[in-house]
């Protein structure tokens, strides 16, 4: 669901909820549901690596839908995320957010509660037992701050995650 549909954390419960569909549904897509990967660019970055961090915190979990149906992790392997925003701190940080961050977060005239900015920040989420993580940008982004995945692959390495960071030189955002 896009923000205007449910603020967060909605769009993530959607990409862990399709997480679990293909668990479920692996065998009949031919999908080894041990290894799987998840990929997005800006936004979708965000979320991809928002569930890449988030395994097991419960207050990021999708509703379930049938209480009598096994249920399937919602836990990724593996993220690629282009140029995404993995810290909303910095965007929010002003007692007033930007009117795209405001509505994404569901904040009330755009003061955004710390909870909620913390709830839609995959830095705050790390642990060492996060899948390996790919960032790439360009290094001439002028929509996300080029910061923004260069202190998240800090991050992941400090706290003992796979990642790498690969900048692209004379490239804007949203590059494909």
């Amino acid at each position: 669901r896009l923000t205007a549909e449910a603020p967060s954390p909605a769009a993530v419960h959607d990409v862990k909820s399709a997480v679990r569909w293909l668990r479920t549904n692996a065998t009949r897509f031919g999908v080894d549901k041990r290894r799987i990967g998840i990929w997005g660019g800006s936004a979708g970055g965000q979320l991809a690596a928002l569930a890449g961090t988030s395994c097991g915190v419960s207050a990021l979990a999708p509703p379930v839908v049938d209480a009598n149906a096994p249920l399937e992790s919602d836990c990724v392997q593996a993220v690629v995320a282009w140029y995404g925003v993995f810290d909303v701190v910095p965007l929010a940080k002003n007692v007033v957010a930007p009117p795209n961050v405001a509505r994404y977060l569901g904040c009330e005239a755009g003061a955004c509660a710390e909870d909620s900015i913390a709830l839609a920040s995959a830095v705050r989420y790390i642990d060492r037992s996060d899948p390996p993580f790919l960032l790439i940008l360009g290094a001439l982004d002028k929509t996300v701050a080029v910061s923004q995945s260069q202190n998240f692959h800090a991050a992941l390495q400090a706290g003992a995650v796979k990642s790498q960071l690969i900048v692209l030189p004379d490239v804007d955002h949203s590059f494909v």
